[in-house]
């Protein structure tokens, strides 16, 4: 990715920002694409003069309870600093980890409905059969 493209997607980024009042939400899962875009929206953001920093920017993370256990670690220690350093920053970034209900859970839905398992031909099966109102606020 060359300087001018990542220039030409910040100021996009920074277009949107200030267009209207619309909450922004980002997908966060901790990976490489979307760190870098959590990245560049901070840049972004901290371009914007303060008093222009009106808009909230909600960063979403979904802790399925079926992670290892370092992994879940590693999102959660990572939200937290996240959420720190937006307030040192002062940026208006919110950050949300949200959880299924019992109800909605992987293993609820595959051993309590008896849903099938993915197979070579559907890998991603779990996006339809999962997706329908899977996590609370």
């Amino acid at each position: 990715m060359t300087i001018d493209l990542i220039s030409q997607i910040k100021e996009e980024m920074k277009k949107v920002y200030l267009e209207d009042n619309k909450p922004i939400v980002l997908g966060f899962s901790g990976g490489k694409d979307s760190s870098l875009m959590l990245a560049l929206l901070w840049e972004v953001l901290q371009s914007i003069p303060l008093k222009e920093r009106t808009k909230t920017v909600h960063v979403m993370t979904s802790d399925t309870k079926d992670e290892v256990p370092a992994i879940s670690k590693f999102i959660k220690s990572t939200l937290k600093r996240i959420e720190h350093q937006a307030r040192v920053d002062q940026l208006p970034i919110t950050v949300h980890l949200l959880t299924p209900t019992l109800k909605n859970s992987f293993w609820f839905k595959i051993l309590g409905r008896g849903t099938l398992v993915p197979t070579p031909e559907s890998p991603r099966w779990c996006t339809g059969a999962l997706s329908d109102r899977l996590y609370d606020m």
